[in-house]
């Protein structure tokens, strides 16, 4: 089975990554309760379940819900190591000679690449991004850079 979420017939939740159980919970509001109010385990789901989309979408709600006040403990090691890549680099070369201004505002200066989801991360497509300049990109996300 690929890593991630899944729900049992008995409406149990459990988390799977490389063939082996982390949890189990008897539901998927026992899940969303656990990852919105324990920061231990919402890192370690983070952490090894980054690339299912539900735990994207989950992140995006508890960053809704708390705001990203509490950023450190929704971004994991993996998403610092790779925005600091050469293949986030390229990537993120490649969308700002694409557009070379702000796709909110239109300013062309202190350009940012903004994902938009993160469904695809570490392997977005460019309609994934939006350039954003770096006023913009604090509004998004409620916080300085």
């Amino acid at each position: 089975m690929i890593d991630g979420i899944y729900k049992r017939d008995n409406n149990e939740v459990y988390g799977l990554k490389d063939n082996r159980i982390l949890f189990v919970l008897d539901d998927i509001e026992e899940f969303e309760l656990q990852f919105l109010t324990h920061s231990k385990f919402r890192k370690m789901v983070i952490k090894e379940l980054y690339k299912d989309g539900y735990i994207n979408q989950m992140v995006e709600r508890y960053n809704r819900t708390f705001g990203d006040k509490k950023r450190t403990d929704v971004i994991n090691e993996d998403y610092e190591r790779y925005i600091k890549s050469k293949d986030w680099q390229c990537k993120r070369y490649q969308k700002l000679e694409e557009i070379d201004y702000c796709e909110e505002c239109g300013s062309t200066k202190n350009l940012h690449v903004h994902h938009l989801t993160y469904d695809n991360f570490m392997d977005e497509p460019m309609e994934d991004l939006q350039v954003l300049c770096k006023e913009c990109h604090m509004k998004v996300h409620g916080r300085k850079f």
